[in-house]
């Protein structure tokens, strides 16, 4: 999806078709993530690793209405939920908007403003107000800064 992510997509469809059930099939399995896509109103989470047969039966659970999470994705939610509400863990960081995210993961994957403006179809001085609003929401200074955050938080993984 070059414009958009499985995230944003999961979002506009519980705000335009909210009875659409979506289920997000993803390599992606940090703690952030997963919090973001059960918070987007997906139904159901599976990896990619996942076999064929647990992906059929994740189909036909979630059309049926109920929910389906992966052993893996089900035991996150779980160690996120013991730890309570007041912690880290399941605190949303800082409120920051789709875009801002995708363009998050761009800076920190080496973009230039100038490259991440190709990249989305946007303009340079639209890239450079998106930065400044992050760094200001999280009360950072510097690029450095932006990776270390977009790391902790799992918004892009640490290969």
């Amino acid at each position: 999806m070059p414009k958009t992510n499985g995230l944003q997509v999961a979002e506009q469809l519980r705000k335009l078709a909210p009875h659409v059930r979506v289920l997000i099939l993803s390599v992606e399995d940090s703690d952030q993530c997963i919090l973001q896509v059960v918070r987007s109103g997906a139904k159901g989470y599976l990896l990619k690793n996942t076999t064929p047969a647990e992906l059929v039966t994740a189909i036909e659970t979630v059309a049926s209405g109920q929910t389906y999470f992966s052993h893996p994705v089900a035991q996150t939610l779980q160690k996120l939920h013991s730890a309570g509400p007041g912690t880290a863990k399941t605190r949303k960081p800082a409120q920051l908007t789709p875009r801002e995210l995708e363009i998050l993961a761009l800076i920190v994957n080496g973009y230039t403003n100038k490259q991440v403006a190709a990249q989305l179809n946007l303009s340079v001085r639209t890239v450079e107000a998106h930065r400044e609003n992050m760094m200001r929401k999280l009360n950072l200074h510097n690029v450095a800064d932006l990776t270390r955050y977009a790391i902790t938080n799992g918004i892009v993984p640490l290969d």
